[in-house]
């Protein structure tokens, strides 16, 4: 055994003999042989890498991290050492004798052991659990606790109720009045449906004598189709929905409406809470009917996350994704905070490092990236049936194999442009040689001017110093060409682009026609610089501008090459088949390097014409045997974001969270350990994630959290506060339950009715806790300011979409169809990035659900009334009083154009009361008080005086701050009765009663 191996071994007293040797055969070895290029010794260490810390080996330099503790065969520097590779070979004087190189070996295994460094372990920490933790309420079983007796009839039928009153009896707390049934109505419609009844289904309610009006109502909300919609919104918060990527690479997923739509049906339908779980999890893995889909759909709940697609440490972004998704699915199903214990033990509750790592080797054996390209991509799944998908996967097979033939093809000419022999070679330099006096070399991020940014890191080099996109909107670059003489210049570029980016050219303000440097060349970076012709210029005595644009994002320049016309011709051999290699050599001459070294390359679309002509035949028959296959292609099969399994494996614990930094054996996948004795475990079979047990885990009856949770997070949503306040945190950190024997029993009562959530919605609606008023006496706003006990029912204002719902609702604009996508960018491409704003639409009369969620770039009305953050998962959103709230009533368009049709609609009316009363009960669904229409008509009659004789105002006023003022189109400058009557409607849906429910 090495002899480091053994060191790991002896008890920790010997640990000053794992010190002495390092600083006696490590260290020296290190300094002698790698100190020189790789340490501080080096004013650029090669490589960017130094190996002078253990933090400095684990941060690696540009080929990525340099060791794995505990891991040779997975360290870089081993392959390094080893010679493993041509490319790779370090020290590049000369390889290191086998015994120093099993020595490295032998300490890499045994854990990288550096004095007195804080990034070195070996073995996993000792968890002890704190007692308390473990006696917290939330850990411990569910009670089976029988509701409080109560004499009061009115507070003894339903079982809910006898809990609250109880709670209020000991506080010395009187209940509200129950509220009038309008009231009741408007409340539940909003909590049901996320919409206003109308004032029919108001009056109708309101005179119904029958003893089960108010059942048959909760019943006709339960199944309208718009039920699902309200209730998705809520989860989607959770779930941190969005239709964009958002962080670095923020790319439209435009398949993400798939998921939001199918938790509309599965609401609608009660899907049982335990599937809605299991789906969301696993919905892969359970057995269904090939054509249903929809538990396929539900995994998206896993990869909807954002993730940094353009992480060039591809491990780490793999470690970040299932952080994010073991974060948001601890956090929704269990009501806890794991992702706290990525790094540590957790503070507060007694979840440890171990368990979180246990948790993390399911979602490492999940496929939630379909590739780790250099912006990596999302995964998603075809939704058709099983001969659908193998033929598409046949066709897929063919075209690649078509494409392969292409590309060999392609790669034998390629070769063929490549001068292998010494006389072709010679040639170019030659050429090259001749040229270079009379040459123009202008490096592209030396220009002259223009507003393109210099790049020698990101996707540069110091040798290839790239010119590239620095700013949104036109992008351009000049050159100034000074010349003794007029004559013709022969102009030759370098530059590298994965994409199609065409620039406009013009020398002097005059444009070539055309446009140039379109031809991707197969990537960004100088691996793909390509040379590229792009003809003769006429070039004037004197000064000439040459100069280059786009609107967007630029391809990367490299270099630009002139040479005069007539000796270029003359410099061209027999043996010289390509002229830009010629110009190739006449940058490596006027920029000092070797000519050896001259970059051979064209861009792909430019390589074929000075191929063969054999091969050029065989080229163009391949191309039409795939152009053939290409239109026999069956329709493409809609796809789901959705995961898939993976190769399972275990993990290590990552000391302080980093992928850099293992520590001990791999942990078995599986759940937490805290209720071990109470919970069954599942463990996961060897050929799976996972997932299924995990959700079967989850959902097992004796299990603390689940149903808790599910209880009061269908609690919150009808009452606005949850039980816990803190819906996804049920650790010690959390808010503790106001009535805890009631959520034990709401969470028995969802079992034991086969987890319906319609059912617990129910028997909540029908209970005279949630028929209270929001009225209280003094007594009870003293003793219970924020209804946190239940003395009245909790005033609460409209969110975001339930306000825009409304005002599109009361002006008889919205348009209720269900599902569908608006996002109109394509699947995958970017909806924002460093060139571009939102380019999402909003200016629809849609529900608000199904308005674009852009990471990044939220719509301004939404962030205005407190929407979620998609980037997280969110369990109750927050309610804030500001300004700007009020600036929107007064200034937005959209409350504008609804109070219009709102006018428009009251001044059909033949009086001026009768209008008043159209819009009171078009906005607040009810007819107005004596006082109300008083004041209402005295506030038309002086916004028309006002009209006729307007107050006398600054001359040339100020713009305000925000821009010129809005006049409103459909208003003609006489109109002053609907401009009066348009500010009476804007007054009624700015008030409280409209975006308040009682």
């Amino acid at each position: 055994m090495p002899v480091a191996a053994l060191l790991l071994l002896l008890p920790s007293a010997v640990d000053d003999g794992r010190d002495d040797h390092f600083e006696t055969k490590i260290r020296p070895l290190l300094a002698e042989r790698c100190y020189e290029c790789h340490s501080d010794r080096a004013q650029r260490p090669k490589g960017k890498l130094r190996v002078d810390s253990l933090e400095a080996l684990l941060a690696g330099g540009t080929s990525g991290p340099a060791l794995v503790p505990g891991r040779a065969e997975d360290s870089l520097l081993v392959h390094a050492i080893r010679y493993t590779t041509d490319e790779l070979q370090m020290p590049p004087t000369g390889k290191l004798a086998e015994a120093e190189i099993e020595l490295l070996v032998a300490w890499i295994e045994a854990g990288a052991h550096w004095p007195g460094s804080g990034a070195a372990a070996t073995a996993a920490p000792s968890y002890a659990p704190d007692p308390e933790a473990l006696a917290h309420w939330a850990f411990q079983p569910i009670e089976s606790a029988e509701p409080p007796s109560n004499a009061d009839p009115e507070w003894s039928g339903n079982p809910i109720d006898r809990f609250v009153k109880a709670e209020l009896d000991a506080r010395g707390l009187q209940p509200a009045p129950r509220a009038e049934r309008r009231t009741l109505l408007l409340r539940a419609s909003f909590d049901l449906l996320g919409l206003p009844p109308t004032r029919e289904e108001l009056d109708a309610f309101a005179l119904d004598p029958a003893p089960d009006a108010w059942e048959r109502e909760i019943e006709r909300l339960l199944a309208s189709p718009h039920y699902g919609e309200r209730q998705a919104r809520r989860w989607l918060d959770v779930a941190r929905y969005a239709d964009s990527n958002g962080v670095d690479e923020n790319l439209a997923m435009a398949e993400a409406w798939r998921y939001r739509d199918w938790l509309v049906r599965a609401y609608n339908a009660d899907l049982p809470y335990d599937r809605f779980v299991t789906w969301q999890l696993a919905g892969d893995l359970v057995e269904r009917d090939p054509l249903d889909f929809d538990p396929l759909i539900a995994t998206a709940f896993l990869a909807l996350g954002p993730k940094m697609l353009a992480e060039q440490d591809k491990p780490k972004l793999q470690a970040d994704v299932v952080d994010e998704q073991l974060d948001v699915a601890s956090r929704a199903f269990l009501g806890l905070t794991m992702g706290c214990a990525r790094c540590h033990d957790h503070k507060f509750d007694p979840l440890p490092q171990t368990d979180y790592y246990a948790l993390a080797g399911v979602f490492h054996s999940t496929a939630t990236l379909a590739n780790t390209n250099f912006v990596s991509r999302w995964n998603e799944r075809p939704l058709g049936s099983p001969e659908e998908i193998e033929l598409r996967r046949a066709q897929v097979r063919q075209e690649e194999a078509a494409r392969k033939t292409i590309d060999d093809l392609r790669a034998r000419g390629a070769n063929s442009l490549v001068p292998t022999d010494a006389a072709l070679r010679d040639a170019y330099a030659r050429a090259g040689a001749d040229l270079g006096a009379s040459a123009l070399l202008l490096e592209a991020e030396q220009a002259s001017r223009g507003n393109l940014i210099r790049d020698d890191d990101t996707y540069g080099s110091a040798r290839d110093v790239l010119a590239r996109t620095g700013h949104p909107g036109l992008q351009h670059a000049e050159w100034d060409v000074v010349l003794p003489a007029a004559g013709r210049w022969r102009l030759f570029v370098r530059y590298a682009a994965e994409e199609s980016r065409p620039v406009r050219l013009s020398v002097d303000g005059v444009a070539r026609a055309g446009p140039v440097l379109g031809a991707p060349t197969g990537g960004w970076k100088p691996d793909a610089l390509s040379w590229i012709d792009l003809g003769a210029l006429e070039l004037g005595a004197g000064r000439n501008v040459l100069r280059v644009e786009r609107e967007g994002a630029f391809p990367h320049l490299d270099v630009l090459v002139l040479l005069p016309e007539g000796p270029f011709g003359d410099a061209l051999r027999d043996e010289v088949r390509v002229p830009e290699f010629v110009a190739a050599h006449v940058a490596q001459a006027r920029r000092g390097h070797e000519p050896d070294d001259a970059a051979y390359r064209l861009p792909e679309a430019r390589r074929d014409s000075f191929f063969p002509p054999q091969l050029r035949t065989e080229l163009a028959v391949a191309r039409a045997a795939a152009a053939e296959l290409e239109q026999r292609r069956p329709a493409a099969l809609p796809a789901a974001i959705a995961v898939a399994e993976a190769e399972p494996r275990d993990v290590r614990l990552h000391a302080r969270g980093s992928h850099l930094a293992l520590i001990g054996d791999p942990l078995p996948r599986g759940p937490l350990r805290l209720f071990d004795g109470r919970v069954a475990r599942q463990d996961p079979p060897s050929g799976s994630s996972g997932r299924l047990e995990l959700a079967r885990w989850m959902l097992d009856p004796a299990h603390p959290l689940t149903a808790r949770v599910a209880a009061n997070r269908i609690w919150a949503g009808l009452f606005g506060r949850g039980i816990v306040a803190s819906p996804s945190n049920f650790g010690r950190r959390g808010e503790d339950p106001t009535h805890p024997a009631l959520l034990d029993w709401l969470a028995r009562e969802l079992v034991a009715r086969d987890w319906s959530q319609k059912e617990l919605q129910r028997l909540i609606l029908r209970s005279r806790t949630w028929q209270m008023a929001s009225t209280t006496d003094a007594a009870g706003a003293t003793a219970d300011p924020d209804a946190r006990w239940l003395s009245r029912f909790p005033l609460r204002r409209l969110d975001a979409e339930g306000v825009r719902d409304r005002l599109l609702a009361t002006a008889g604009r919205l348009d209720r169809t269900l599902g569908g996508s608006l996002l109109a960018t394509g699947n995958g491409e970017y909806v924002t990035n460093d060139q571009s704003a939102n380019a999402a639409g909003y200016d629809v009369p849609r529900r608000s659900l199904y308005l674009p969620i852009v990471r990044n770039a939220m719509y301004e009305f939404f962030a205005n009334f407190d929407y979620a953050d998609p980037s997280v998962p969110l369990d109750q959103r927050p309610t804030t009083t500001v300004p700007s709230q009020a600036l929107f009533f007064l200034n937005s368009p959209l409350v504008e154009d609804c109070a219009l049709e709102l006018s428009r609609r009251a001044l059909e009316r033949a009086t001026p009361t009768a209008r008043v009363r159209e819009l009171w009960s078009a906005v607040l669904l009810r007819e107005p008080g004596a006082d109300e229409l008083a004041r209402a008509l005295a506030l038309v009659e002086r916004l028309e005086e006002l009209q006729r004789d307007p107050e006398p105002s600054p001359a040339d006023p100020e713009p305000v701050a925000q821009g010129a003022r809005r006049e409103m189109p459909a208003l003609a400058v006489g109109a002053i009765e609907l401009r009066a009557w348009v500010g009476l409607a804007r007054a009624l849906l700015s008030s409280n009663e409209f975006i308040y429910i009682d």
